[in-house]
């Protein structure tokens, strides 16, 4: 902190439509109620000064994914998730390359604001019925 300014920089991926989660929790969406949480936590906060933080979905994927989902979307989810290619496929979900990317990581914001988003990919299959057991 300089001069007694304080400056907190959030750098958000895109923003969900509505209230209903999506399977773009995945990778490219946040909830609208997650990013206004994270602004509340660092508004109420006299011990941040000068800090910026990445605001994203909580998601497992790597670059590796990332590649893989060009030719096998499914693939992908279904190695973190099993059982979750066919609850997608159920509910009419196509899943594309560019819902796999960008991959933001909020492992800062986690461990300095206490922040993580409540609203995830995990919590949006469990909404379409996926138990969390391969099938």
């Amino acid at each position: 902190m300089n001069f007694g300014i304080e400056f907190i920089a959030f750098r958000y991926v895109g923003f969900s439509r509505g209230a209903t989660p999506s399977h773009r929790l995945l990778a490219r969406n946040i909830m609208p109620a997650d990013v206004a949480r994270a602004n509340l936590i660092a508004a109420t906060r006299a011990d941040l000064g000068y800090d910026i933080f990445h605001i994203g979905p909580e998601t497992p994927l790597t670059q590796s994914d990332i590649a893989q989902a060009v030719t096998d979307p499914y693939g992908v989810v279904e190695r973190h998730w099993p059982g979750s290619a066919e609850a997608l496929r159920a509910a009419g979900v196509k899943l594309k390359f560019d819902d796999f990317w960008p991959v933001t990581r909020t492992d800062r914001a986690k461990r300095v604001l206490g922040w993580r988003p409540e609203a995830t990919f995990e919590t949006y299959l469990r909404s379409i019925g996926w138990d969390g057991r391969a099938a």
